[in-house]
């Protein structure tokens, strides 16, 4: 890719991604591409090890009714059919069950 479209390429992204509403996950090469130092860095790192998917072999927290609480709010770690859950607050400051992904 020539300098002048790998530019013309993140300008369009920045674009896009300011306008979109929800937030849109690219993925590690796209970064990887104007910051290759930053990325060998990164890569193994605890938040490197962080975004992969959430299953039996990745996920090393305790999500046995394991409970944290922060600033008032009480989150509960669990499990409901195999996938991994957390009850915390929402944007409606109201406490809801998200899947962690």
């Amino acid at each position: 890719m020539t300098f002048l479209k790998l530019n013309v390429y993140c300008i369009a992204f920045l674009i896009y991604s300011s306008l979109s509403v929800a937030a849109v996950h690219v993925g590690d090469q796209i970064c990887k591409t104007c910051h290759l130092k930053e990325h060998e860095q990164w890569q193994g790192s605890h938040h490197d090890l962080a975004m992969q998917e959430a299953n039996a072999q990745t996920v090393l927290g305790n999500f046995k009714q394991a409970k944290f609480s922060i600033h008032g709010v009480t989150s509960t770690f669990f499990m409901r059919n195999s996938h991994f859950m957390v009850n915390t607050d929402g944007p409606d400051n109201k406490l809801h069950d998200y899947e962690v992904s």
